[in-house]
């Protein structure tokens, strides 16, 4: 028993003890692995987390999804969950889970586009419907008064008087003199003879007719109708009481997603007094009983109870309702007729029959006939692209395409027929691809030369054959030649047939002004076994000379090209672009200066510049060079540059200890890079600058002037800059020293002097690589001989440099975790002996 209780007691401590290293994962560490993520060095993790997020994010309402459509979704994932092994995580996604994401936004776009809409509802599809009765008609005969309604009475004749009387909550108007009238609830056409025979009393001639009483609406009033039923907007609404049931219906925003176009009911004291039915205005642009409303009208829209779906090569797709009696004929009117590739032959009908579909097919000859049911699927399959006489030609003919194919049709005629053959046309071989009823495609061959020149039998066409002619192109790689050097546009060319040098040349947009036209020479590979000497050689070259004007010695430079030759245009000898240098600094005349030849040297620099002031400090004169300048693309500069670049890379997954990271307040590895004094470089990007940058070139200018020409007296490049400072009485002190400053140079002072007057060495300076940064450009480090130091000796305007110890990046445990870890081993131990014992 005491064997298990120690087997049980060790697996506890080993796992405590690794329980530790994961709660050692420090923000630091949790960043890091973050910043991997995004730069894609876990792109498969990456790639998933994205894309799960996308699904939660977007598949929860965003897609607009119908809780149909996500159920069946969630039984796929489901269906994918179900066939994972029992041992693999749960936490586990599968790729096709992301595969059938983008299916389903596909599935979804592709739904969107084929929705059937309802016929008519696009008419109140919109977010502002205005439709508004016009006020400014005559007055219509049959308008029923009402209260708040503006009365324009005018009487013209023998009495010239107008009047604007305005209708009462009971239904009456006062006319001066005549008194209170009852127009209320009476037509226009019936309140003017009541009105005239009022005035009759009062005015004279309106009998015999020499006065003329006339009745007509002014401002109109406000009426309230109530929306029922299947409407967009059911509710009640206030409209002029010149207002149809037409207005109405936009109002509300006209019949929802279920409400019936065809059966729309005016309601007028508990009894119907109109139907809608708004196919007759979408057809016809005529509606009958679109009556004028009365307040408290009451307009139903009745359900869709007769819905049939149209579809296919018809031209107005959608979802229509059918009145009774009506049949296919006029289903197929509403949705515009056939379109030019519908299969007029057969209309298919599916119709519920019973607790099951069936599927009726009706000839065109039973359309107008056949009577169309509530649930009936209308569906008009297009003509599919099926000839029954035509062959196909393609390839090198000057018409390729679809031709008719006739009795006698055989493949010379079609050629004819085609226009011929192009001149770059294969005629060893054409083919022609048959099927045959019943059997697998065959693919016949056939010499094509042969067949128009009458030697070969000509071939007779069938229904479906498919004749390729292909062109001599095709059989060849891509046929190219190359230029270099001296002229406008070198590159790459494609080769034509019987291309000569000049040819190229010309292409090339000619020689720049530097081309030496008298050795133009032409590289080209050995393609014959023969000629290469046992393997030995693999080109040869040919020289021949021309002159600016692209003229060739006749016999020497006329050659054919052939593919993969090389022309190669070399500049005159000797010819060089301008070079210029420059001098700057304590010198009498400063700026820039032409190099004329190749030997000019730094004195000579000097004596163009006049020579130095009396304030010049020659002893600190530098040389700034940059290498970049004129440099080509395989200079050492950039194979170092690439050699430095794989080295970074290959050392860029080194792991590194997060907690002194932290202590020393660096966030990520890259902060880490910066302060690394001795490398200095924080990515491949500033180590391709430093290479292809200026640098400095340390000079000895004094016994340069002393000894001109000598070997220390170096040659001047092109875009050289000479600077001569100004005499200095300073020395800089920068790195790890307390104070770093500028100290006053004095001759008596030594290196250790200077750290002195700068506060003295950090507890972080590195004093073994201390170094001194010379004023021209010179560097003298920290030497050692058994232990003691020699440090370098320091001039006016130099810098003294401390640089910082490095940093030990290892995976060191704090105190903390070695007390842990030895208390945890120190209780093993005793149990494990008190036990033995």
């Amino acid at each position: 028993m005491k064997k298990y209780e120690l087997l049980l007691l060790l697996i506890v401590t080993f796992v405590g003890l690794h329980a530790q290293d994961f709660d050692k994962i420090s923000p630091q560490q949790r960043m890091q692995l973050q910043q991997r993520v995004e730069s894609g060095q876990n792109s498969s993790l990456q790639g998933k987390l994205s894309t799960q997020q996308n699904i939660l994010g977007n598949k929860g309402g965003s897609m607009g999804s119908t809780p149909q459509q996500m159920s069946e979704f969630r039984k796929y994932i489901n269906s994918i969950n179900s066939t994972l092994p029992e041992d693999q995580d749960p936490y586990y996604i599968d790729d096709r889970f992301f595969i059938e994401d983008s299916l389903y936004r596909k599935f979804k776009k592709e739904e969107d586009k084929k929705k059937l809409r309802v016929f008519g509802s696009e008419i109140f599809d919109r977010s502002k419907v205005s439709f508004e009765p016009n006020l400014y008609l005559p007055t219509p005969a049959n308008y029923i008064i009402g209260t708040n309604d503006e009365l324009l009475v005018d009487v013209s004749g023998l009495y010239d008087v107008s009047y604007k009387l305005k209708v009462t909550p009971e239904g009456r108007i006062r006319i001066p003199n005549a008194g209170p009238v009852k127009v209320g609830g009476l037509t226009i056409e019936n309140a003017t003879k009541i009105v005239k025979n009022e005035l009759s009393k009062y005015y004279s001639g309106i009998v015999s007719g020499e006065t003329n009483v006339s009745l007509s609406l002014g401002n109109i009033r406000s009426i309230k109708i109530v929306v029922v039923g299947e409407a967009t907007y059911p509710g009640t609404y206030t409209l002029p009481s010149l207002a149809t049931v037409v207005n109405a219906l936009y109002a509300c925003g006209g019949p929802g997603k279920i409400g019936s176009m065809r059966n729309i009911r005016v309601v007028r004291n508990e009894k119907t007094v109109a139907v809608i039915d708004f196919y007759q205005f979408l057809m016809t642009g005529k509606l009958s009983n679109n009556i004028v409303l009365q307040d408290n009208d009451v307009i139903v829209i009745e359900p869709n109870k007769n819905k049939v779906v149209v579809d296919g090569a018809i031209n107005r797709r959608g979802i229509y309702e059918v009145a009774q009696g009506e049949s296919l004929y006029d289903l197929l009117n509403y949705a515009g007729g056939f379109r030019e590739n519908a299969n007029r032959s057969m209309v298919s009908v599916f119709r519920y029959s019973g607790a099951q579909r069936t599927v009726i097919d009706i000839p065109e000859s039973y359309v107008a006939t056949s009577l169309v049911k509530a649930g009936d699927s209308i569906y008009i399959a297009p003509v599919e692209d099926v000839y029954d006489n035509r062959v196909e030609l393609s390839g090198a003919v000057f018409r390729p395409g679809g031709y008719a194919l006739t009795p006698d049709l055989t493949i010379k005629s079609l050629i004819k027929k085609a226009g011929g053959l192009l001149d770059e046309a294969f005629v060893n071989m054409a083919t022609i691809k048959r099927q045959r009823k019943n059997e697998i495609p065959e693919m016949i061959s056939f010499n094509l030369g042969k067949v128009l020149n009458g030697e070969n039998k000509d071939i007779l066409l069938m229904k479906g054959d498919s004749v390729r002619v292909d062109s001599i192109m095709v059989f060849m790689e891509d046929q190219v030649v190359f230029i270099e050097g001296e002229v406008i546009k070198p590159g790459e060319y494609p080769l034509t047939m019987k291309m000569t040098v000049r040819d190229l040349i010309y292409q090339a947009k000619g020689f720049t002004e530097k081309a030496s036209a008298d050795n133009v020479q032409l590289i080209r590979i050995i393609k014959d076994p023969a000629k290469m000497e046992g393997g030995n050689k693999k080109s040869f070259n040919v020289s021949f000379k021309l002159d600016k004007d692209l003229n060739i010695d006749e016999g020497s430079g006329d050659m054919t090209l052939e593919n993969g030759d090389l022309i190669i245009v070399r500049p005159i000898e000797g010819i060089e672009e301008i070079r210029i240098a420059s001098i700057e600094g304590e010198v009498k005349n400063p700026g820039y200066y032409n190099i004329e030849h190749k030997n000019i040297k730094v004195s000579d620099l000097v004596k163009m510049s006049g020579g130095f002031t009396k304030f010049a400090f020659v002893g600190g004169a530098y040389l700034i060079r940059n290498e970049n300048k004129g440099a080509s693309k395989n200079s050492m500069s950039n194979i170092l540059s690439r050699n430095l670049r794989r080295i970074l890379q290959s050392s860029s997954d080194n792991n590194i200890d997060m907690a002194m990271l932290n202590k020393m307040q660096v966030s990520n590895v890259e902060e880490l890079n910066a302060l690394d004094s001795v490398a200095g470089l924080a990515n491949v990007q500033e180590i391709q600058d430093l290479l292809h940058s200026e640098g400095v070139v340390s000079l000895n200018l004094n016994e340069i002037m002393k000894q001109p020409g000598s070997y220390k007296d170096i040659f001047v490049e092109d875009g050289d800059i000479l600077y001569v400072p100004k005499k200095s009485q300073t020395v800089k002190v920068i790195g790890e020293v307390m104070y770093p400053s500028f100290v006053v140079h004095t001759s008596s002072y030594s290196f250790k002097d200077y750290i002195t007057a700068s506060g003295g060495f950090s507890n972080k300076a590195l004093k073994k690589n201390a170094f001194v940064l010379y004023p021209n450009g010179k560097v003298t480090g920290t030497r050692s001989f058994l232990g003691i130091r020699v440090y370098p000796k320091v001039v006016s305007g130099s810098i003294v440099v401390i640089p910082k110890k490095p940093v030990e990046l290892t995976n060191k445990m704090n105190p903390a975790e070695v007390i842990t870890m030895t208390s945890s081993l120190a209780s093993m131990t005793a149990l494990i002996y008190s036990m033995l014992r």
